[in-house]
């Protein structure tokens, strides 16, 4: 059908359904023209994309529009105009921490000279139990 928006360089993608290889979604893009920018959210269902010129964004509306991707079982695409700067905000937003199926090793805590915020009152108890530490004097000490 034709865009309810103007013709951009610009286009936003809806309905992609994983599993898929990013490097796939990439491929099918540049079938219909050169890509200057690209994003895609972290699950994976939407994208972002920037062609250097409006015609080879409407031939990739248009290639794309309730194209079936992945074609083994996938959702039914749906394209449409945006303008750049959605793209250029969404490609140039700081990147969230990425979501990892690894599992973390621990990391050492960092050393800091401050105390922890908040002591809890077995803590507060046992700090109080405990004698002051003797000062530290760049002398040496007199008996």
């Amino acid at each position: 059908p034709p865009s309810a928006k103007p013709p951009t360089t610009s286009l936003r993608i809806d309905n992609f359904l994983r599993p898929f290889i990013l490097k796939a979604v990439q491929e099918l893009l540049a079938k219909t023209g050169t890509v200057c920018s690209f994003w895609m959210d972290h699950i994976k269902t939407q994208c972002y994309v920037t062609y250097s010129s409006v015609e080879e964004a409407t031939e990739t509306r248009n290639a794309l529009y309730n194209l079936q991707w992945p074609t083994n079982g996938g959702k039914l695409l749906v394209a449409d105009f945006v303008y750049p700067q959605d793209v250029k905000a969404r490609a140039e937003a700081p990147i969230a921490a990425p979501v990892s199926t690894t599992p973390k090793t621990p990391q050492p805590a960092p050393l800091s000279s401050k105390p922890p915020p908040e002591v809890s009152p077995r803590q507060a108890v046992q700090k109080k139990q405990l004698p002051p530490p003797p000062p530290i004097t760049s002398e040496p000490p007199i008996f």
